[in-house]
């Protein structure tokens, strides 16, 4: 799941195996490190130990979901720096200020589309070194 890479590191917290591959496939031939979970626990278990630059995170997660994932990890003063970017089907403003509310910089609709997802990146790993 976890791989090493001079660039940004990168998570996709997302329940669904098929988005996490794609992800980790489009991400890595770009030159991210990139680390894939499957849930809200999982995540958080992994960014104490290796936190990312940036976390994509799943809305609809199992258990934990990805509002209350974000939640967390932004309200920790650890993880402050993470950017965290919500991913959902769902493009209402109800849905974009809940997301805002916990600490998502921008909400992204799936399907996830490659140019989408890196240029959200770059946009938000612009300033760090």
């Amino acid at each position: 799941m976890d791989e090493t890479s001079p660039a940004h590191h990168v998570m996709v917290i997302d329940s669904c195996q098929t988005v996490r591959e794609k992800s980790h496939a489009f991400l890595h031939s770009a030159g991210y490190g990139i680390t894939t979970v499957s849930n809200g626990f999982e995540a958080l278990a992994v960014i104490v130990a290796n936190p990312p630059d940036i976390a994509f995170v799943d809305a609809h997660l199992p258990g934990l979901d990805g509002y209350q994932t974000c939640s967390l990890i932004n309200n920790n003063p650890q993880f402050t720096s993470i950017r965290l970017i919500l991913l959902t089907c769902d493009e209402s403003s109800v849905c974009q200020e809940k997301a805002r509310l916990a600490g998502a910089m921008q909400t992204l609709s799936k399907p996830l589309e490659k140019d989408r997802m890196l240029h959200a990146m770059h946009t938000f790993l612009a300033d760090r070194p």
